[in-house]
């Protein structure tokens, strides 16, 4: 059973990992327009960063989730892992979900893209955190798997 403490825990590394979510974002738009488009219109780049946005959201989710499960359940107990992992990217989810609800307006949300980003993201979390305490069960006697 996970504590308070760890809830927050949870919370505070998935704020952190959206804000490396919105940095690898920006630092991607800015690539493309220096190197793979120069020269365009802001507008061109606008546009450009709202139709990439939830395509980079899912590709770097991945690592980022796993290296934050990683760190939730890297102090943890054997079998605790996979699940306090899990907790980083529900919590991701839950904050995501509610800024997007809030800020999203009028636009149209793209539910499939919306879906596939947060399963892999709670999937990669619940990776990290197994892999984090995977030799602490293996170390117990139990199956790592």
């Amino acid at each position: 059973m996970l504590t308070g403490r760890q809830v927050l825990r949870a919370i505070v590394l998935a704020i952190a990992a959206m804000l490396l979510g919105v940095l690898f974002t920006i630092v991607w738009v800015a690539l493309y327009s220096a190197v793979i488009a120069p020269g365009q219109e802001l507008a061109f780049y606008e546009d450009y960063a709202i139709r990439s946005a939830p395509l980079i959201a899912v590709v770097t989710g991945l690592p980022i989730l796993f290296c934050m499960g990683w760190l939730m359940a890297r102090d943890m107990d054997a079998g605790e892992g996979a699940r306090a992992g899990a907790m980083v990217g529900i919590a991701y989810t839950v904050i995501d979900f509610l800024l997007l609800l809030s800020l999203a307006g009028p636009v149209g949300i793209p539910w499939g893209m919306l879906a596939l980003s947060y399963g892999t993201k709670i999937a990669a979390g619940a990776a990290g955190g197994w892999v984090a305490t995977r030799n602490a069960l293996e170390n117990a006697g139990g199956d790592p798997i």
